[in-house]
């Protein structure tokens, strides 16, 4: 090879390597934004050890550029420069296939989440309460089980409409969602049911624990002090509320899955008719 030609190729692996460690950090940058904007979970893990190897890389092309700049042998430094150069290639494809289906299966998850959610409580809306509980009705005929519904109203949820207007009457529902959520457990689904109401299936749970579970509800709401407006205000807005619940329980005699529903709002009726804020359980 004439020697003419050797500080330009050496200075042509020089630049590739550099190249190649400029393109890996760019990976560990899409990498790193991706992890971050993940729950903690497996998949953030181990999106955070990929970050660990690109960076690894990301230090070896530089390792090699400095190495190449002093080497003596301009075979050996190609010999390094191509394989590390199509490993950029490599890395740089993977790093966008990862971004892309990441992203393709947060859209996914968004649009669901829109399906089986209402904004207003922030609870799962009544189309997959239905379904939940048509899955639970089926393993309880099934298999012997037990569980347990309640369905609860806000009482003279209407006068604070009616005072304070439907945008105060959507933030109660809000604060009064997101209550609810806090006080079960995270295997019972609450959901809105409909416009004032919310349903809460409760997986193996008889009389006994509904009773519990609907009069620690009850109460909670009633020792609540509910801010309808911004903290930083003077004079806030704030309401106290109460509600009615009614309690339907599984037996073998409950033949279709509409039924317990049915039981659920006569308990609720009842519970509202003896002077709401109350817990009423069907059959009793």
């Amino acid at each position: 090879m004439a020697a003419s030609y050797v500080p330009i190729l050496k200075t042509a692996c020089v630049l590739v390597l550099l190249a190649g460690a400029v393109a890996q950090g760019y990976c560990f940058i899409m990498v790193r934004k991706l992890a971050r904007s993940l729950p903690a979970g497996r998949i953030r893990n181990k999106l955070t050890l990929l970050e660990v190897l690109i960076a690894g890389l990301a230090l070896l092309y530089f390792a090699f550029a400095l190495f190449s700049t002093s080497a003596a042998v301009l075979d050996l430094i190609a010999t390094i420069s191509i394989p590390l150069t199509l490993m950029v290639g490599f890395v740089l494809l993977t790093c966008q296939i990862i971004q892309r289906t990441v992203g393709a299966l947060l859209r996914v998850e968004l649009a669901e989440s829109q399906r089986i959610i209402d904004n207003e409580m922030g609870i799962y809306n009544r189309h997959y309460f239905k379904f939940r509980l048509k899955e639970e009705y089926n393993l309880a005929h099934r298999h012997g089980l037990v569980f347990s519904v309640l369905l609860l109203a806000v009482d003279y949820l209407e006068r604070v409409n009616y005072s304070y207007g439907r945008v105060y009457g959507g933030k109660l529902l809000s604060s009064l969602g997101e209550l609810i959520k806090g006080s079960v457990r995270q295997t019972d689904t609450v959901a809105r049911y409909g416009g004032e109401e919310v349903a809460i299936l409760l997986p193996h749970t008889g009389s006994a624990g509904a009773r519990v579970v609907a009069e620690k509800l009850r109460k909670r709401v009633q020792e609540k002090t509910f801010y309808l407006d911004d903290d930083h205000k003077i004079n806030r807005v704030m309401i106290a509320c109460t509600i009615s619940i009614g309690v339907a329980v599984f037996t073998p005699d409950v033949k279709h899955m509409n039924q317990i529903m049915e039981r659920a709002d006569v308990a609720l009726f009842k519970a509202r008719d003896k002077g709401r804020n109350q817990v009423a359980i069907y059959g009793e």
